[in-house]
């Protein structure tokens, strides 16, 4: 492999390593943003009127 093969490799390799972190993280914010939408109509329920 030569050294400009090999440095397109690392390159890739870097890219395709931020766009997984970049999802995970997207994913977790999801999972926040979840959460806290279940929560909040949690704490609503008591002031609803039966």
């Amino acid at each position: 492999m030569t050294r400009l093969e090999s440095h397109i490799r690392a390159s890739e390799m870097k890219e395709a390593a931020i766009f997984r972190e970049e999802t995970s993280e997207s994913h977790r914010l999801e999972e926040i943003r979840s959460y806290l939408k279940n929560t909040l109509s949690l704490l609503k329920m008591p002031f609803q009127s039966f």
